[in-house]
């Protein structure tokens, strides 16, 4: 399990990078374009259609596994808070279940449209740029979050009747040390 949680940590890493990536040239690009626009009176042709279809996509989408795998997507513990621990483990699991369902249906649709965009070679209308590529960002970053949420459930379940609750973070993630962190080196 070790060695399939690493390979995990690589891919979502890879992931996260990529997404980082997307915002620094989206940045750069946007500057560019300002700064012609101001100074030479120059657009560049599609740099509105470029940071909606292809740079914002992943910026918002290829951290979501990386935020799950770092357990710090929000969660509401209004209720849960006041229950006995094996109670909140189960409900951790519950929600984590649920998520694996609701993404991993996401992922299945998102794969279904990226196929047919690409079958058809999608480009934005009075423009000649292809989009296609971008709509497979989706089913990407919907499945590793989809694999990210079966490691914390699975871990969930293991460490079930822990003293600790993993309401707030699984123990096992909260808890880890450095050498445990996220990015093996």
């Amino acid at each position: 399990m070790a060695q399939a949680e690493r390979w995990l940590d690589r891919l979502i890493f890879l992931s996260l990078l990529a997404g980082s990536i997307g915002l620094a040239l989206m940045m750069l690009h946007i500057t560019v374009d300002v700064a012609l626009r101001y100074f030479f009176r120059i657009a560049l042709v599609g740099t509105i259609e470029i940071v909606s279809y292809y740079y914002m996509i992943a910026v918002v989408f290829l951290p979501l596994a990386f935020v799950e795998r770092k357990s710090e997507h929000i969660e509401v513990e209004l209720f849960v808070q006041y229950m006995p621990i094996k109670a909140r483990n189960a409900f951790y699991i519950f929600g984590r279940v649920a998520a694996i369902v609701f993404f991993a249906m996401l992922a299945y649709q998102s794969w279904q449209d990226a196929i047919q965009y690409t079958r058809i070679g999608e480009e934005p209308m009075g423009l000649e740029l292809p989009i296609w590529p971008s709509r497979w960002i989706l089913p990407i970053s919907f499945g590793l979050l989809v694999l990210a949420l079966v490691l914390h459930t699975i871990k969930g379940i293991i460490n079930f009747a822990a003293e600790k609750p993993q309401g707030d973070g699984p123990a096992f993630a909260r808890d880890a040390s450095p050498e445990e962190a996220l990015v093996h080196e």
